[in-house]
């Protein structure tokens, strides 16, 4: 007969319950640790070394629950704007390069997001109005998202698809999405536009510690734009060439006032030595020729190349970025 075992199962399961709490506190700590370096009231950049910890930790922990709920811990958020700016910053770069999965928690606390943009409504500080538009931008990526889970969080496709590809023929569906590139769009630039009007409105240097504070999180958003215009006029060319012209004279009327705004940006963006030091602006010269009637229109589809901003520092993140939005 064998012999048994010893250890009770009930010791067993102990064993293990406590060595996954130990795990569980390590994990808190660590992230914890991270974030308490971030949120601070000076009023500089964060460090990306501390962001890529918590971003990592979504990729390990497959959520991003830990980061909610030590958020949710701090009632300091409620007082000091420029800690919010900092969290703003830091959801921006979970959603963006962290775990799918991020989705998903961003939304069950997307009433947070709202509760903090209504009190920094009403509340004059240096941050206050920044506060206000960057609540406002994360909650129409969260929602983008969403509904358009075939976009990474990047907006970045891999090499080998597009937006085409991956949406296909279907000129309903390309008709709504262009519209709501529209709308992510102009949030964007609602957001960037707030974000010089601060800098000017306060006398604050580009290049001084505050600067770089409230500038650091177009380096983000100036990616996310050069995407957007790109996957936009690459939808606009496909709807041009299977809908008559009538039905997208709207779409193109929101075209031709939002063009001239992103090239603007572009084009302060390039004047920015803090963001050059990031990133090398890609420039538009002029607005691709959609009308079919010209001999421009196919030169236009397949000569067009997508905006591309390069990065001037190594990338400091290292890990895999899933490709394909999964919602549950």
């Amino acid at each position: 007969m064998p012999i048994m075992s010893k250890i009770s199962i009930p010791k067993v399961l102990s064993r293990k319950s406590n060595e996954f709490d130990a795990d569980l506190a390590e994990k808190y700590k660590t992230q914890n640790a991270a974030l308490s370096k971030i949120l601070t009231t000076s009023d500089n950049p964060a460090k990306e070394k501390h962001i890529r910890t918590l971003v990592m930790c979504t990729h390990a922990d497959r959520s991003s629950r830990f980061f909610w709920r030590m958020i949710r811990e701090r009632s300091d958020l409620q007082v000091h704007s420029v800690l919010c700016w900092k969290f703003c910053y830091i959801l921006h770069k979970i959603l963006r390069e962290g775990h799918v999965n991020s989705f998903i928690d961003a939304n069950e606390n997307i009433n947070f997001l709202v509760t903090i943009m209504e009190l920094y409504e009403s509340i004059q500080g240096p941050y206050s109005q920044l506060v206000v538009q960057y609540c406002i931008l994360l909650n129409k990526k969260i929602n983008f998202h969403t509904v358009n889970a075939a976009f990474p969080g990047t907006l970045e496709f891999p090499n080998t698809t597009n937006v085409i590809r991956e949406y296909g023929a279907n000129m309903d569906s390309l008709f709504q999405l262009s519209a709501e590139i529209f709308d992510y769009l102009d949030v964007i630039l609602k957001f960037q536009e707030q974000v010089i009007i601060d800098l000017e409105r306060n006398h604050v240097s580009s290049v001084s510690a505050s600067g770089q504070c409230r500038l650091f999180p177009l380096i983000a958003t100036l990616q996310e734009a050069c995407n957007l215009y790109d996957h936009n006029v690459r939808v606009l060319f496909k709807l041009y060439s299977g809908i008559p012209q009538d039905i997208l004279i709207g779409h193109k009327q929101r075209f031709d006032q939002q063009w001239p705004r992103i090239q603007q940006f572009f084009k302060i963006a390039d004047t920015l030595s803090f963001i050059k030091s990031y990133l090398q602006v890609p420039q538009i010269d002029r607005p691709p020729d959609f009308s079919m009637t010209t001999d421009k229109f196919r030169a236009d589809l397949v000569q067009h190349m997508a905006p591309v901003v390069i990065r001037q520092q190594p990338d400091e993140f290292d890990y895999v970025i899933e490709e394909k939005s999964v919602f549950i």
